[in-house]
């Protein structure tokens, strides 16, 4: 058995489940808490800080949202957004080799 060290409650959509961490550092999520955002043993998580809070977010539930954050974003012309920046900025450095090919060539 578990030697309780301290509680910590932890609130999901304004219900109130008591858990407990034990001697090593371990919180117990309750059931009801892992069936409900599906977590598995095994899956990864981050821990996020604020003020008196901790939050649990799931690793591959962060980056399918940041995944979607990108492709939501996806350039008009069907692109990526990282090769529509990339085709942009070459375009910018052919433009500047001609500015500095025509200052070179004005100078002599």
């Amino acid at each position: 058995m578990y030697n309780i060290i301290s509680y910590i409650y932890i609130v999901s959509n304004m219900n109130i489940s008591k858990t407990y961490m034990d001697r090593n550092g371990r919180i117990l999520i309750p059931i009801e808490i892992r069936k409900q955002y599906n977590m598995h043993p095994g899956d990864n998580f981050l821990l996020q800080t604020d003020d008196e809070e901790i939050k649990i977010l799931n690793i591959d539930t962060s980056i399918d949202e940041m995944h979607a954050l990108f492709f939501k974003h996806k350039s008009s012309t069907g692109k990526s957004v990282v090769e529509d920046f990339l085709s942009k900025k070459r375009e910018e450095f052919k433009i500047e080799q001609i500015r500095e090919t025509n200052k070179n060539n004005d100078r002599s």
